[in-house]
């Protein structure tokens, strides 16, 4: 599984966008009638986009020589870190910076997302992905594109979760699963049904 989802240019950083846009909305162009009829999602998206901007600048600044222009991404940082922390607390929604793919679905709110996430996760809600310990910097969770994680399901710790694998309501994962496809449940979560089997 690889990870490298940052956004270097202005034109990924819109292709970024327009992709949280359809997955909030169900289109890359959404009308006020949109915002007004899907409060969830639309405070959603400008979670996305506070959230998408606030990497994009990070990155530029670690990689900018001017020291006057490193201070004003410093400062946007600063702007939009403090505005996607608004529109977090008011879905329950909060994630760190660093590696979450494109198309990741937020279905209900309560999600809480450190690690590495694939393209085209779906969180049902009251979902934790996280790290075992405060300040275990290496020790967070790796799921691989079209991981389905089930209502109340957590991953904690230093584990990897094959691509298209489901995770069932309530289950706590702290182990890894290198089975693509894979159905996982229970406490402590194992797997119990393998891609292809009924």
């Amino acid at each position: 599984m690889s990870f490298d989802n940052v956004v270097r240019t202005k034109k990924e950083l819109n292709e970024l966008l327009k992709s949280d846009k359809i997955c909030c909305f169900g289109k890359s162009k959404a009308t006020i009638e949109d915002y007004l009829r899907k409060p969830f999602k639309s405070v959603l998206y400008r979670f996305f986009r506070y959230f998408r901007i606030m990497d994009f600048c990070i990155y530029r600044r670690d990689n900018c020589k001017n020291i006057l222009i490193s201070k004003l991404y410093s400062l946007l940082i600063k702007y939009c870190d403090i505005r996607k922390n608004h529109y977090g607390l008011k879905i329950g929604v909060e994630m760190l910076s660093g590696n979450i793919a494109d198309n990741i679905r937020i279905c209900h709110p309560n999600v809480i997302l450190n690690g590495n996430i694939g393209t085209g996760c779906v969180f049902h809600g009251n979902n934790v992905v996280g790290n075992k310990r405060s300040g275990a910097k290496g020790e967070i969770p790796v799921l691989g594109k079209n991981v389905d994680v089930g209502i109340g399901a957590m991953v904690i710790g230093n584990v990897r979760i094959a691509d298209n694998c489901i995770i069932g309501a309530g289950a706590v994962v702290t182990k890894s699963f290198d089975v693509p496809g894979s159905v996982i449940a229970g406490v402590p979560a194992r797997i119990i049904n393998k891609e292809g089997q009924l």
